[in-house]
């Protein structure tokens, strides 16, 4: 799944984060950002949930650049 997340022209540190990702999440969200990506998870999850669904998105992405080819 994809979604896309707007950033608001006027207010550069607002942004409207999907009604799913809300219900899905909660309220309360850890940011992680790097240079080129971010993971974004619940404030109470457990850290070995949350990296074991980074591995989940990674082996995604690297399935998504073998389609490219």
């Amino acid at each position: 799944m994809e979604l896309k997340i707007k950033v608001y022209e006027k207010a550069k540190s607002l942004a409207y984060i999907p009604k799913i990702v809300v219900q899905a999440f909660g309220p309360r969200l850890i940011l992680i950002p790097n240079h080129f990506a971010a993971v974004l998870y619940p404030e109470d999850q457990d850290l070995r949930k949350v990296l074991k669904s980074i591995e989940t998105i990674s082996q995604d992405i690297k399935n998504r650049l073998e389609v490219e080819k």
